[in-house]
């Protein structure tokens, strides 16, 4: 089995300050919402529940079945069997209307294959989404999709 090592954001300051021009404190907001999907990412490897609340809204718990804190350590750990190296590359990040959109690139080394039996490890990455939305002045994620190639 494998271990999880916490997985780096790299914020690329250009992408903040280059993605919307449309109030002041936007690249602050866009900041913030990127550490957002750090804490997220660490949380979820982490296992974290307290933290894991912390940063997603109970829209988004409830829709993804993590209603508990039980279902959410179970899921983690068998995600901490299942890849490591994993890492997360902050590459778009685009303020629209109350919501912040951040793109990430997450790579990983697979260390089961797709029916979740152990393999050679196998390099691969996805592509998320993250929707955050402000929820007590502070930048939760609300809605996550992905795409793989």
């Amino acid at each position: 089995p494998g271990t999880v090592t916490p997985a780096p954001v790299v914020i690329p300051l250009l992408l903040l300050s280059a993605s919307t021009a449309n109030s002041a404190g936007q690249p602050d907001d866009e900041r913030a919402a990127v550490v957002a999907v750090g804490l997220y990412d660490d949380a979820w490897q982490e296992g974290d529940c307290d933290s894991f609340n912390a940063v997603t809204t109970e829209a988004f718990r409830t829709s993804n079945g993590f209603g508990d804190c039980a279902t959410l350590q179970a899921q983690s750990a068998a995600f901490g069997e299942a890849f490591d190296d994993y890492e997360v590359n902050v590459t778009d990040v685009e303020t629209a209307g109350d919501a912040i959109f951040v793109t990430t690139r997450e790579t990983y080394t697979a260390l089961v294959d797709e029916n979740g039996q152990p393999s050679e490890p196998l390099a691969g990455e996805t592509v998320y989404h993250y929707a955050l939305v402000q929820v007590d002045g502070d930048w939760v994620v609300n809605k996550l999709t992905y795409e793989t190639e």
